[in-house]
């Protein structure tokens, strides 16, 4: 028996079976998955002992807190899964959310967050893998899509898990709560075990890893976005010559938006650049800037001015209720605003103006298994560059959630094994 979390004999016999039986999760009542999902002391010889790899990780200790380094056994792929050596493990704002448990999912009564091995932007090297898998060999370079959900459901089994029924505030995703078969696997590890081999796409030898560690969340986040808007803009290039998308928030995700949108929207299309902070702006090429003054009222008058009348689309990287109000207001008639940002803003409209200026209003989680297969070629075709890149270590990682929770990040910091 574990003695922090009291698995017992039992559980880990059935754990056992299901990992030697492959994905059928519905075998394993669900106080029993749960339970596997948050034991990783390695104190349980009897299934353990199977361990074939022993990763050092940074795991959760609580809300806010520094992460801690730990040693914890992984033990040999599922039948259809992969082992991966950890290349690059990007750090992603929305890490900090889940660090600081923004959506208090300590309330979630079957969920231990303690122990959790954060880091979803994750590519490695094939470490080893199950009999089954045999569309890829040892060594081979993959990016892992994490938002693998409950993996059963009709939207799982189509490829668009990031529509998951089932997967509250994104428990079952990698680093976020841990995905079924095996805890806690995020990328801030030397080592991860992946529970299905289609969860991975493989990286060109010409895409260079730490910009292919920040396409399954921040580049497939925009991709998605900009995949969202697009027929609008298709649609209101027929009115207007040069119709306006206005990026809201040039962070990690909204740089990757302004490199993909030359690509993915009309070539009419004319971007603005939006941002509180001089320095993310001051990296920003080939698009028209605005530095966000303090008045709403301002916000929009200089917003409608930039884009000669209002911009047909606007897709907002933050989500304060600043923005959401500003964008809102500074749509031309028949336009679209899409939002992303997770900053915990309210949106407040009247029915009737929506319908009185035909506005159309959106939002997306992530991307599709589909869309990051896409992604990577795309990247890699076009020879996209991604935000500019910091290079950190494993024990760097606390430092960088501070940073980024206080703004001090321009682009993107990524964890370098290798």
């Amino acid at each position: 028996m574990c003695d922090q979390c009291n698995l017992r004999t039992l559980e880990v016999e059935r754990l056992q079976h299901f990992m030697e039986n492959g994905r059928k999760q519905t075998a394993l009542p669900l106080p029993c998955r749960r339970k596997f999902q948050v034991c990783f002391h390695g104190q349980v010889d009897s299934f353990w002992a199977m361990a074939e790899v022993v990763r050092e990780c940074l795991e959760l200790t609580g809300a806010g807190e520094p992460l801690k380094v730990s040693k914890r056994p992984l033990p040999p792929p599922a039948p259809r899964g992969i082992i991966l050596k950890t290349s690059r493990a990007g750090i992603c704002h929305s890490d900090v959310h889940f660090w600081e448990d923004l959506w208090r999912l300590r309330d979630i009564p079957d969920l231990r967050l303690s122990g959790i091995t954060m880091g979803h932007e994750i590519v490695g090297a094939v470490y080893s893998k199950g009999a089954q898998v045999e569309d890829l060999n040892i060594g081979d370079r993959v990016v892992v899509y994490p938002w693998t959900g409950c993996m059963e459901c009709d939207a799982c089994r189509a490829g668009y898990n990031n529509l998951c029924p089932n997967n509250r505030h994104g428990t079952s995703d990698f680093g976020q709560g841990g995905v079924s078969g095996c805890a806690n696997q995020g990328g801030y590890s030397t080592y991860v075990w992946v529970p299905d081999a289609r969860y991975t796409v493989l990286v060109p030898s010409t895409l260079d890893l730490s910009v292919a560690a920040t396409l399954p969340c921040a580049a497939l986040t925009s991709f998605n976005a900009l995949g969202k808007i697009k027929a609008k803009m298709e649609e209101l290039s027929k009115i207007y010559d040069s119709p306006w998308l206005v990026v809201v928030g040039c962070g990690g995700l909204g740089m990757w938006c302004l490199n993909l949108a030359r690509y993915c929207l009309p070539k009419t299309t004319n971007i603005l650049a939006v941002d509180i902070s001089p320095a993310n702006l001051s990296v920003v090429k080939d698009c028209e800037t605005l530095l966000l003054p303090d008045q709403d009222e301002e916000i929009v008058q200089q917003l409608r001015t930039k884009t000669h009348g209002g911009a047909c689309t606007i897709i907002d990287f933050v989500g304060s209720s600043q923005t959401v109000g500003a964008a809102l207001n500074s749509l031309r008639k028949g336009g679209q605003y899409h939002v992303i940002g997770l900053y915990g803003g309210s949106l407040i409209t009247q029915p009737e103006k929506l319908i009185s200026n035909t506005t159309a209003i959106t939002g997306s989680r992530t991307g599709s298994l589909h869309s990051l297969r896409d992604l990577v070629k795309l990247v890699d075709d076009n020879k996209i560059n991604g935000p500019p890149v910091e290079h950190v270590t494993l024990t760097e990682v606390n430092r960088v959630l501070v940073d980024l929770r206080e703004g001090r990040v321009r682009g993107r910091a990524v964890v370098k094994f290798d």
